[in-house]
């Protein structure tokens, strides 16, 4: 039998993803389009997915993966509830659930799993509050003023320490609710750096355009964006002080603008499209050098998430269901190589309910996507087995060039 934690000595640790341990927990079953092997860790009649975009849903060590389950009814979701599930031992427990109103459509983007704490941040609409994953305490962290708005995706330093949250003037995001105003015409958007400890909330940027998705990038800096904008897209930099911010990618195309990004510890990977053009790449922050290349042309791209940053990889929607590839090569002068590790592998219903925001797991042996359940046709969590998948060859590594560790 596997152990479980408890009958560890203090020396001892456990691999919590080992093969051998995901077997036991969780059925296995076979990819679609490639047969690699997968372990569904969700199930049931509602919706699984990761918490939003590229916030770690998984603790360092493996032991804890933290998700949201909707209740959806005519694919509209009416409540959300969080859970925690233990990898080492498959149980689950509930940490939190929010019902949607009209006011308040998007409770799962504003949440964050601060791995370091071991503790879960979300939002009611009304309030932050955070409650801690052992023992279910659930504690009031500050009110949101009622003319701000939260909508957006968070992140919590890797410390722990720092909750970064965004917020936007209520009553703008009201007219533009309503039909009555363009993005355009945004704002005095604020990027906050809360401290867990004091309690002190500290602006870090004030921007005049729709920012909607913040990670950290080390423990001192952080990525941010402003997308979802007519006008223009920018990938941007700041530090935890704030006052200044740097594009990291700036249109350099007509028409050419980024959107998804994840940190890495070689550089920051991320992903440019438009005029029927896809491109993806990786940069530096620290000196700014740029490898871009073709990716494939495919709707609902993401740029996966890959921390150790030595494998560029990509889904999207195809003929059938969502897709993952990989690069193999990036070399000079030649096409990308590319290598299907998925699909297609049909998803149900819209939104971002069905979107895979795939993510490598830290040990680098799992990607934690989302596809669907035929037996429930609702969209659960699968661990892809992807330890035969080599490293890119001919991708750059930035912290190398600059003999110094990344993120900075």
């Amino acid at each position: 039998m596997p152990r479980t934690a408890t009958d560890l000595s203090p020396s001892e640790t456990i691999d919590a993803l080992a093969p051998e341990r995901i077997a036991a927990n969780f059925p296995r079953t076979e990819v679609p389009g490639t047969g690699r092997t997968a372990f569904q860790i969700t199930s049931g009649p509602d919706f699984c997915q990761a918490l939003y975009y590229f916030i770690p849903s998984m603790s360092a060590d493996g032991h804890w993966l933290v998700y949201q389950r909707y209740q959806v009814v005519e694919d509209v979701i009416q409540e959300v509830s969080w859970e925690a599930l233990d990898m080492l031992t498959g149980e689950r427990r509930q940490l939190a659930s929010v019902a949607t109103t009209p006011d308040f459509l998007t409770p799962g983007e504003p949440t964050v799993f601060n791995a370091a704490r071991e503790e879960f941040i979300y939002s009611t609409g009304s309030a932050y509050r955070a409650v801690a994953i052992d023992t279910g305490d659930d504690r009031l962290l500050f009110e949101i003023p009622s003319d701000r708005a939260i909508k957006c995706q968070n992140c919590v330093s890797p410390c722990g320490r720092y909750f970064f949250y965004i917020s936007q003037d209520a009553a703008q995001i009201e007219r533009i609710k309503d039909g009555r105003s363009a993005r355009r015409e945004i704002s005095d958007t604020q990027l906050v750096r809360y401290d867990l400890d004091t309690g002190e909330h500290h602006l870090v940027v004030r921007i005049n355009a729709f920012t909607k998705h913040v990670i950290p990038y080390g423990d001192r800096h952080l990525v941010f964006s402003y997308d979802h904008l007519p006008t223009e897209h920018m990938l941007l930099m700041t530090d935890y002080e704030g006052g200044w911010y740097a594009a990291l990618r700036t249109p350099n195309q007509p028409g050419v603008q980024t959107c998804h990004y994840g940190a890495t510890r070689r550089g920051v990977q991320y992903e440019a499209s438009g005029g029927g053009q896809a491109y993806g790449g990786m940069t530096c922050p620290r000196t700014h050098r740029r490898v871009e290349f073709t990716v494939p042309n495919m709707p609902g791209r993401h740029v996966a998430a890959v921390p150790a940053g030595d494998r560029w990889m990509t889904d999207g929607v195809a003929e059938g269901g969502r897709v993952l590839y990989t690069l193999s090569e990036l070399s000079d002068g030649a096409e990308p190589s590319w290598q299907l590790l998925s699909g297609p592998w049909p998803t149900y219903g819209t939104g971002q309910k069905s979107h895979g925001h795939p993510y490598v797991t830290p040990c680098g042996r799992w990607v934690l996507l989302l596809a669907g359940d035929p037996a429930t046709q609702t969209n659960h969590l699968y661990l892809m087995d992807v330890s035969d998948v080599p490293p890119t060859r001919g991708l750059p590594d930035y912290a190398a060039d600059a003999e110094m560790p990344f993120p900075v």
